[in-house]
């Protein structure tokens, strides 16, 4: 019995030191790729000097069902969107956090990231749209960091600054805002 428990112990310890508290990618979710025709219409546009809108992808589940709107305004430095799941236990009423990337290059990477909280009944609230730009090495990005996360805070959604060590691994953060969640709405701190 003694030896199950210390079994038991060790695992439990394994499994709360591992990535399992951090954004994964996903196949449940998707982005939409920008149409070839709609690529085709940007460019003759700029080469007529015509104004381009903003071009529209999707997030979406794999029923097809549009999930959340993107828009995309600068396809000449856009590269790509993707999306990364992180399930969650401690926020009252959330189930996961979506996370939908957008890099845009030119000579660095400007980075933009939509947080979307998923309730339990499936409603979608969005946190500020958070910005960095990444260069060569190891640049500081600015993300949110939930309760289950590394220096995450109970019952906070913290927007930081987060640097990383040489295996690009959180290192330390500098918190910017500090957000509480009250299981209906999002309430800023600071």
């Amino acid at each position: 019995m003694k030896k199950t428990i210390k079994i038991l112990i060790l695992l439990t310890f394994f499994y709360s030191c591992s990535d399992k508290n951090d954004f994964k990618n996903t196949e449940e979710l998707f982005i939409t790729k920008i149409d070839s025709l709609e690529r085709i219409k940007h460019w003759e546009n700029l080469i007529n000097g015509e104004e381009n809108k903003p071009i529209n992808i999707y997030l979406k589940n794999n029923e097809g069902e549009k999930l959340y709107e993107l828009k995309i305004s600068d396809l000449e430095t856009y590269t790509k969107s993707w999306v990364e799941l992180m399930n969650i236990k401690n926020l009252k009423n959330i189930k996961r956090i979506i996370k939908v990337t957008s890099d845009f290059t030119a000579c660095c990477s400007n980075v933009y990231s939509n947080y979307l909280l998923q309730t339990k009944n499936k409603e979608l609230i969005e946190l500020p749209e958070t910005e960095y730009l990444h260069c060569d090495g190891l640049t500081p990005i600015v993300e949110y960091r939930f309760p289950n996360q590394k220096f995450g805070i109970k019952n906070k959604i913290l927007l930081t600054e987060s640097f990383f060590n040489e295996e690009y691994e959180v290192d330390s953060i500098i918190i910017k805002k500090t957000y509480k969640w009250n299981g209906k709405k999002i309430i800023l701190e600071n």
